[in-house]
């Protein structure tokens, strides 16, 4: 993993940071709707 994110930084400078905050708001997204279908 470090090895292709280390790569990342390099070459595109912030990609990392734009793919870290797109995962986690769609986690978030993913458990928000689980937990509406549950209810």
């Amino acid at each position: 993993m470090a090895g292709w994110e280390g790569v990342l930084l390099r070459v595109a400078g912030i990609p990392l940071v734009l793919f870290d905050l797109n995962w986690l708001l769609h986690l978030k997204c993913c458990e928000q709707g689980r937990a509406g279908n549950e209810e």
